[in-house]
């Protein structure tokens, strides 16, 4: 129930940042720390077991608390300076090694929350680089493995393909990108947001081609 609680603080203040207001940034840092604190008091819970921890709890529990840590430390080193000094007096950590090492050991686990961790990784790996280009060839690295293999476990996943596209266009080829964003909205053709984005992703490359007519239509839609 600790767990469960923390990861709904947890979405919560993630959807409070994506507001851009001081305002959700303080409610976020509420939830964050609120978040923190639960994953946080768990561990040292699982802690305590020893080695018994893998016995004692059920594993989507474990995988939950490394989810969960791992999130808030890489969700929140990657904010603004300013917004950053704001969030950490609630005494929110933002190690993004500890994100990535606790998200890495989610995934492995096995557990409900190894796809969740492979997702975030994945995201962060497909976007944080279209703010740092210097980022491209390093982040492609370790990302486009990540992601195709997901990609081999959910074939016809919206969110995968969009991150593929993303991915691709990066790699700086925007026609098999579009191939992607195009696969993408088949994935998730009963959700008229899914289709949305992809026609913006789609119309973007389309312009990266200098097919103007052809990048202006999908904004139409």
């Amino acid at each position: 129930l600790r767990v469960a609680r923390a990861e709904a603080n947890l979405l919560t203040g993630l959807m409070q940042l994506l507001q851009e207001s001081y305002v959700s940034y303080i409610k976020a840092g509420f939830n964050l720390r609120a978040a923190w604190k639960g994953f946080e008091a768990t561990e040292r819970i699982v802690a305590r077991a020893g080695a018994a921890a893998s016995t004692r709890f059920d594993r989507n529990v474990l995988s939950g608390v490394l989810f969960g840590i791992g999130g808030v430390n890489l969700a929140v080193s990657q904010l603004p300076t300013k917004v950053l000094k704001l969030v950490s007096i609630f005494g929110i950590p933002h190690d993004r090694h500890e994100g990535f090492r606790s998200l890495r050991a989610a995934a492995a686990s096995g557990g409900f929350h190894a796809p969740l961790a492979n997702l975030i990784m994945a995201g962060y790996y497909a976007l944080i680089p279209s703010f740092a280009p210097c980022l491209v060839e390093s982040y492609l690295r370790e990302g486009l493995p990540l992601l195709q293999s997901q990609l081999d476990l959910y074939p016809v996943s919206a969110i995968h393909w969009w991150l593929g596209g993303r991915m691709l266009r990066l790699r700086r080829d925007p026609r098999a990108a579009i191939a992607a964003f195009r696969r993408s909205a088949a994935g998730g053709q009963e959700f008229e947001q899914v289709r949305h984005v992809n026609a913006y992703e789609i119309g973007v490359s389309r312009m990266a081609l200098a097919d103007w007519r052809g990048g202006s239509d999908p904004f139409w839609l």
